[in-house]
């Protein structure tokens, strides 16, 4: 199934005309990479979020309106950092999408983690400013990859009992087994895990990735997303999900594994940033994903994860699998035929 590709959601702006009354595309663009117009952009897509108020408790609508305050403030912060570190002409439209991800992001952290807005945009800015990523700061300007992987600097006993050192070193040597094992074990204590134990793991992946450790995702990656799953249902899944899409946006062709997170909107904003970005190799990658799409593909794949995680005795942790069950289940590929009750087995050639 082929994906329609629409341009993702960007800021309004005007287009400049010349004195020939020719429309200025280049500096129509250029003006929508201000920090003023990206500003704009948040503004209204928080609107939206949000909506207008209806209780009529002026107590209850005072609280609500610093809410909605505190969500602005933070979503400017941090636009504003990366936009301290990306020259104006080497900026990316901001997209209403990213916005909108990033405020159910700082919600959910705030709920899980007790912890404000304010101070996750503080960590978020501090990691950005060590990162100097160029290229990711223009391809997730709201830090969606930072916020996906905060937790706060605290020992608790649920970071005690996983040991995270053992997992480490299982995937620097790409022992599936070991790494497989390790999930295993480590969602079964599920209901004493600190709560940020996913973001965690995927700030390990992020440190492995950097150092050059790259095999060990086929499994790491499926594995982290059932116990995203386990521990907080839909919304885990759905948070380990956007990660490795932000992943595979800011990585391209240099992670093959993330596509399985992909979803069509997804694939769409990253053609349209490759292409403002004038990276053909990029875009035309992202094209392709769009061109091979299958969705009902994607959904055996969501389920497949969830039903794990609905289930986690089902597999035995000391199983010597050589990988992920759910790891050579590519969202692209359409799984072969099952052999029927009574169907004679195949012939050898």
């Amino acid at each position: 199934m082929s994906v329609p590709v629409q341009p993702a959601s960007t800021s309004n702006g005007k287009t400049s005309t010349s004195p020939e009354g020719i429309p200025n595309l280049t500096a129509a663009l250029e003006a929508k990479k201000s920090f003023a117009t990206g500003e704009e952009t948040i503004r209204n897509a928080v609107s939206k979020w949000f909506g207008p108020l209806v209780t009529s408790d002026t107590t209850a609508r005072a609280g609500k309106n610093e809410h909605h305050e505190t969500i602005l403030e933070t979503l400017l912060r941090l636009h504003a950092v990366s936009c301290s570190l990306v020259a104006v002409e080497q900026r990316l439209l901001l997209s209403e999408q990213d916005v909108s991800a990033t405020i159910q992001i700082l919600n959910y952290i705030a709920v899980t983690l007790n912890c404000s807005p304010k101070v996750i945009a503080s960590r978020c800015a501090i990691r950005s400013l060590r990162e100097q990523n160029l290229r990711a700061n223009q391809l997730d300007p709201l830090q969606l990859r930072h916020l996906l992987t905060f937790h706060p600097d605290i020992r608790t006993a649920g970071k005690d009992i996983c040991d995270f050192e053992a997992l480490k070193f299982a995937c620097e040597r790409t022992d599936f087994s070991t790494i497989h094992t390790w999930f295993e074990t480590t969602v079964r204590t599920k209901t004493i895990l600190a709560k940020d134990t996913p973001q965690l793991l995927r700030q390990m992946a992020v440190d492995l990735w950097a150092e050059g450790h790259r095999d060990f995702f086929e499994t790491f990656v499926t594995e982290l997303a059932v116990l995203d799953a386990s521990m907080f249902d839909l919304p885990g899944w759905e948070n380990t999900r956007q990660f490795f899409a932000i992943f595979k946006r800011v990585h391209g062709t240099a992670c093959h594994f993330a596509a399985s997170f992909l979803k069509p909107e997804d694939i769409a904003l990253a053609i349209e940033l490759y292409q403002q970005l004038g990276d053909p190799v990029q875009a035309v990658h992202f094209q392709e994903l769009a061109r091979t799409y299958d969705v009902p593909a994607f959904r055996r794949f969501e389920f497949a994860i969830l039903v794990a995680a609905k289930e986690p005795g089902s597999r035995n942790p000391f199983e010597t699998t050589s990988a992920s069950p759910f790891a050579t289940q590519h969202p692209f590929d359409v799984p072969s035929k099952a052999k029927q009750p009574g169907e004679p087995p195949k012939s050898k050639p």
